[in-house]
């Protein structure tokens, strides 16, 4: 289980934030014509969050797990955002018991 914090600094100076489907550009790591401006500022921090979301991503269809424990009562929820991706424990917990 993951959480996508992380949002280009276009989107935060608006007071958006991540919002839904953020992550599918950093997954597929193309900057999408019409999204050009979100990359405009942090650009490089934009392709580093790319280039590790993919890694996960190969690594979950190479070996069946992403790089981080599976979500459980006892495990934590690994939260995709700047300064880097870190696990919280017991994030969402409330959402599956």
């Amino acid at each position: 289980l993951y959480r996508l914090d992380y949002a280009p600094p276009v989107l935060r100076w608006i007071g958006m934030g991540a919002i839904h489907a953020t992550d599918v550009p950093l997954v597929f790591g193309c900057e999408i014509p019409e999204l050009q401006a979100l990359t405009l500022v942090g650009r490089r921090r934009y392709r580093w969050m790319s280039d590790w979301v993919q890694q996960r991503w190969v690594e979950f269809a190479r070996t069946g797990t992403p790089g981080w424990p599976p979500y459980s009562a006892d495990q934590a929820t690994l939260v995709i955002d700047d300064p880097d991706p870190h696990l919280v424990p017991g994030l969402h917990r409330s959402m599956w018991e």
